[in-house]
């Protein structure tokens, strides 16, 4: 009765903290390795989205979602299962990340969220599809990317900063039901990165 009353508790009510990481797509392109050879590589959007929905079965609604809305998403599988996805915001948006408005640039870009099942975890598929990302958005004209990582999420911190990511910024969230409020602590003075995080 007790693991009830605790998962209720955090449906209605959360607390959340995430460092804001910025890095330039170009330089984390030359840092980040490429994606080891046992997996096929998709870059999706709305154009080939039918198209790549008939290769990787089942495809994540959540990822099909995003697409819909004008992203992108990237994908690696192994035959017809997918083992790593995830979502990019285009700027120019404003973009709501646990409550705080981001605001991205006509060259910005936000990694929304990344996952590798666990069975893929620790073998290089993630940092091999940022390579990926990273030519991807060069290509189409982006030259800074943002992201969040949990405080508590320290693996993947390190491995974001030995990308090149520099972290900016402090987010600390509260979410009571739906509605969630968040305040920001700059971590640089940067100008640069004024009129990203303003509110």
């Amino acid at each position: 009765m007790r693991s009830f009353w605790q998962r209720a508790l955090r449906f209605c009510y959360k607390r959340e903290t995430h460092y804001l990481y910025c890095c330039d797509v170009a330089r984390t392109l030359q840092l980040a390795p490429p994606l080891v050879n046992a997996l096929t590589e998709y870059v999706v959007d709305a154009a080939n989205l039918a198209e790549i929905k008939n290769v990787i079965t089942p495809f994540p609604a959540l990822t099909e979602t995003y697409i819909q809305r004008g992203n992108i998403a990237f994908m690696a599988a192994q035959g017809s299962a997918w083992v790593f996805r995830s979502t990019v915001i285009l700027g120019p948006d404003d973009h709501q990340v646990t409550g705080f408005r981001l605001h991205l640039g006509a060259h910005d870009a936000y990694l929304e969220c990344a996952e590798t099942i666990p069975a893929w975890r620790g073998k290089g598929v993630a940092p091999g599809m940022l390579h990926i990302t990273m030519r991807t958005l060069l290509a189409q004209g982006y030259t800074r990317s943002f992201l969040t990582i949990a405080s508590h999420n320290t693996a993947s911190c390190r491995a974001v900063e030995k990308g090149g990511g520099t972290r900016i910024g402090v987010i600390a969230s509260c979410r009571l039901f739906k509605h969630w409020r968040a305040a920001y602590t700059p971590l640089t003075d940067e100008e640069q990165y004024t009129h990203v995080v303003s509110s």
